[in-house]
């Protein structure tokens, strides 16, 4: 996508917030958190020692927690895991090798333990027949 790292930060919280507020719309949100993440992955593959990575790699993990499929929690894992062999100085190394001892990812806003169901939509109602 071409992002910066500002929008690549920006995109992060803003996901964070959306599912914060609103966790039954989540799988509206996965494709953006997707295309953010490859922005992420994009930035690192092209620079690797940007400090600003740890940060970010780490907000992204937590932000991949939130979500309520497998793959998300596999992408966390394993963004958790490069911040931890990456940065190992940093707090956010530092946080990223407790997490993955605790074998439990924290999910950036609390959420909860299944997706809230969805409101019902209001049904049409079938017209009345004259009788």
């Amino acid at each position: 996508m071409k992002m910066s790292p500002i929008g690549i930060g920006n995109e992060i919280h803003d996901i964070g917030l959306l599912l914060k507020y609103n966790p039954g719309a989540f799988a509206q949100y996965l494709n953006r958190a997707r295309l953010t993440e490859d922005a992420l992955l994009d930035w690192r593959k092209h620079y690797p020692a940007d400090v600003w990575l740890a940060k970010d790699a780490y907000l992204m993990a937590r932000v991949d927690a939130m979500f309520y499929d497998k793959e998300s929690h596999s992408r966390a894992v394993a963004l958790m895991i490069w911040v931890a062999e990456k940065f190992p100085q940093t707090p956010y190394g530092y946080n990223a090798r407790g997490q993955l001892r605790r074998g439990h990812i924290v999910p950036l806003y609390p959420m909860p333990e299944t997706p809230p169901t969805p409101p019902p939509t209001p049904a049409a109602r079938p017209e009345a027949t004259p009788t």
